[in-house]
């Protein structure tokens, strides 16, 4: 039964250009513009995994499935390679971080992270 849930739940795999390099998003959930986004229904966190480097994103889809799952649908789960660790395919258009809803995502600096 397990799997069937994690069968039923879509990924849409998305490209960006993130500082010139190709990177890939994989997203369970939604995945539309969650930045700009006021409704009620709108999630209130998102939970952002990010592969070991160099960790292909693709090897955890299953985790976030379940993940997804396990939080009951409430927050999209979201994947994002290392920027130019996984080229898009030729078919694929990519999305620039200029006035998207990624840049307040991405766009923090070292000097903001947590010190141990």
């Amino acid at each position: 039964m397990d799997s069937e849930i994690k069968e039923e739940i879509p990924v849409h795999d998305e490209y960006i250009l993130c500082g010139g390099a190709e990177t890939q998003v994989l997203k369970c959930g939604p995945w539309t513009d969650l930045f700009h986004d006021q409704s009620a229904s709108r999630p209130k966190l998102l939970i952002l995994i990010i592969p070991g480097n160099p960790g292909l994103p693709t090897f955890y889809v299953p985790f976030a499935k379940s993940l997804y799952s396990a939080v009951n649908r409430r927050f999209p789960v979201w994947i994002i390679a290392h920027a130019g660790h996984v080229l898009a395919p030729k078919d694929k258009t990519l999305t620039t971080l200029d006035g998207m809803s990624y840049q307040p995502l991405f766009s923090f600096t070292v000097s903001e992270c947590p010190r141990p």
